[in-house]
Order: structure tokens, then C-alpha cells, then sequence
């Protein structure tokens, strides 16, 4: 594991890191190629840990905060992958074998927000946005997400109760269980707690709810529609009376 550290004088701390990897070997190029892009004047003690296995390819990382720290596992294979983080205390943990095939971004605001992505999950684009302090987004292992998906626990603006000055919309926490299909165009917001084994239809709109283990979840707002599934990436047989 390969580990980068800010080491700026003081008066240019902080860091904004440019990644390409190189097609020839797959593998990350030296630490001058990290440093490569614009040095921002705020930041410092923040560390990215990568595996020489991991092919990073366009990808951008933007750091402006102290203390925050990201870990990318072995095998990882990240394309036009954008990650910015914009507080302090902040962890970003992206499992072995995680790939992004098309791109993706990853958005963490304010203190303590974190993104953690388990081991063989796969996204073909999607945008995942920690908005306010102390929140993040959970994803389990071997989870399949398919293109144009946003999850976000923030609303990013305030709704305020008039009678009470009260803001009525605070940001929560997303966790999403292991081998979870995710299909085209759905939006997770801001409390939803998706189970294992589940599938979420295409352009689903899934509101801040609890869904259980091995059930369909679709529409707008999305419901349970189907329990007791499972799914495989594999296009399995079928019997011809199920046509």
C-alpha cells in the first residue's frame, strides 16, 4: 500500500491531486505525477493509501480541509472518477476490486462525512454526495449499480419552519446492504436503509425509507413490491413457459 501525505511549507498547504494511470501497465504513476495539478492554500495532514494494483484512469482528486484520509483497496479500477472533499476529518474507503467502468463522483461536505464502498462493487456512473457534516453513505460488497444514479444525504438547502425558525429538513445517513442492484436512473435520498440482496428499478425514487433483505423496490416514491428474491449477474436459464 503506497501512502501520500501533504508535506507543503505553510504558506502552501493543502493539496488538489491529479491522477492518470498508465495504459501500458495499469498501474499509477509517481509522486510527482500526483502533484502534478494545482497546489491549494488551505489544508494539511491529509493521506491517500493506494494499492500499485489499483488503475486509476482520468481520475481527479481535490482535497481542501484538514485531516481526511483516502483508501483505495487492491484491484481497484477507477474510471473518470472524480473525489472532492471540501471539510475536515473526512474519510473516503473504496474496496478491492471496486470498479467505475463509465464515471462517477464522489462529494464529501463538511466535517466527518464519509463515503465507504465495499469489495467487488460495480458502478457504471454514479454520484455520490455526503452534503452535510456528519453523514455518509454506506455500500456493501458485490453491489451493482447501474448509470445515471444520484444518492445524497442532504437536501444542500434549508427548509425552514416559519412558526417554530426551525429547520425542518436535516441531512441523514444512507446505507445500502450487500449484493444490491441499483438500476438506471434511480435516486436514493437522504435515511434510506436498503437490505441485502435487494434490487431498486429503474428510475426509482427511493425517499428516505427502511426496506428489509431480498425484495424489489420501485417506482416514485419507491415500494416494495416483491419479497423473497434473489439476483444474479449472470444471465441464467429460464423456462420457456416464463417467456
Amino acid at each position: 500500500m503506497r501512502v501520500l501525505r501533504d508535506k507543503f511549507s505553510k504558506d502552501k498547504p493543502g493539496m488538489t491531486d491529479v491522477l492518470k494511470n498508465n495504459p501500458l501497465t495499469g498501474h499509477v504513476t509517481y509522486l510527482l505525477q500526483f502533484l502534478a495539478g494545482r497546489i491549494r492554500r488551505s489544508g494539511s495532514n491529509n493521506r491517500i493509501s493506494y494499492s500499485g494494483t489499483s488503475i486509476f484512469w482520468n481520475t481527479r482528486i481535490k482535497v481542501r480541509g484538514n485531516n481526511n484520509k483516502i483508501n483505495v483497496g487492491m484491484s481497484a479500477s477507477l474510471k473518470n472518477l472524480k473525489i472532492t472533499i471540501v471539510g475536515n476529518n473526512c474519510n473516503v474507503v473504496i474496496g478491492e476490486k471496486v470498479k467505475f467502468y463509465e464515471k462517477g463522483e464522489l462529494l464529501l461536505e463538511g466535517d466527518e462525512t464519509f463515503v465507504k464502498i465495499g469489495e467487488k462493487t460495480t458502478f457504471g456512473a454514479a454520484k455520490l454526495f455526503a452534503g452535510e457534516s456528519a453523514t455518509g453513505i454506506t455500500i456493501g460488497n458485490d453491489c451493482m449499480f447501474s448509470r445515471e444514479i444520484s444518492v445524497h444525504t442532504s437536501d444542500f438547502h434549508s427548509i425552514i419552519d416559519l412558526n417554530a425558525s426551525e429547520r425542518v429538513n436535516p441531512p441523514r445517513n444512507i446505507i445500502i446492504g450487500d449484493h444490491v442492484w441499483v438500476g438506471e436512473g434511480a435516486f436514493i435520498a437522504k435515511g434510506s436503509v436498503i437490505g441485502s440482496g435487494s434490487v431498486v428499478g429503474y428510475l426509482s425514487y427511493v425517499n428516505g425509507k427502511r426496506f428489509g433483505e431480498n425484495v424489489v423496490i420501485a417506482g416514485v416514491p419507491a415500494k416494495a413490491l416483491k419479497d423473497n428474491i434473489g439476483w444474479d449477474r449472470r444471465k441464467l436459464p429460464y423456462k420457456k413457459n416464463e417467456q
